[in-house]
């Protein structure tokens, strides 16, 4: 399979999304999957020295266009991948490559549709959850959740079916 892990524009490299992204990339790539990560912003130095190396060792293909942000969306939903796996929630470059993506995809919110979570900028995000983020959230093919409480947020914030818990 060919599956395209989509890095948010704005996680902090030593935050836990894209350590996730990383390490799932990796082991995806030794299962046999054809496996590339997209940056919808490109990584600096710092980021490269941190995640880089893994995902070299094990085979998988770093995506980082060098082109307007505009069209580096467009480029990468043209890639030739099977499914795209969108990481972390309200973040507009993960809504708009949704819309332009022409293959299934997967979203991992991450923890963001916690009660705690959601009650940082609450009025902002009620505005983006029901013009952009539900939307999306409804096109998707699966909605993974890390635990039983964040399948639950998934639900009480409107996300539809199907979810799975890894």
């Amino acid at each position: 399979m060919r599956i395209a892990q989509v890095v948010p524009a704005g996680a902090h490299p030593y935050s836990g999304v894209p350590a996730v992204i990383v390490q799932l990339s990796a082991h995806l790539a030794r299962r046999g999957h054809h496996v590339e990560v997209w940056l919808l912003r490109p990584w600096n130095e710092e980021e490269l020295a941190v995640h880089a190396a893994a995902l070299h060792d094990a085979g998988v293909l770093l995506l980082s266009p060098t082109v307007t942000w505009r069209r580096r969306l467009a480029t990468l939903a043209d890639r030739d991948v099977d499914v795209a796996h969108l990481h972390s929630v309200f973040t507009p470059p993960n809504a708009l490559l949704a819309r332009r993506l022409r293959v299934p995809y997967v979203v991992s919110p991450h923890g963001g549709y916690a009660p705690a979570s959601l009650a940082r900028n609450a009025r902002r995000k009620a505005v983006y959850g029901y013009l952009l983020e539900r939307p999306m959230l409804r096109r998707a093919a699966l909605r993974v959740a890390l635990t039983e409480v964040e399948a639950r947020d998934l639900g009480a914030f409107g996300a539809g079916e199907p979810v799975a818990v890894i």
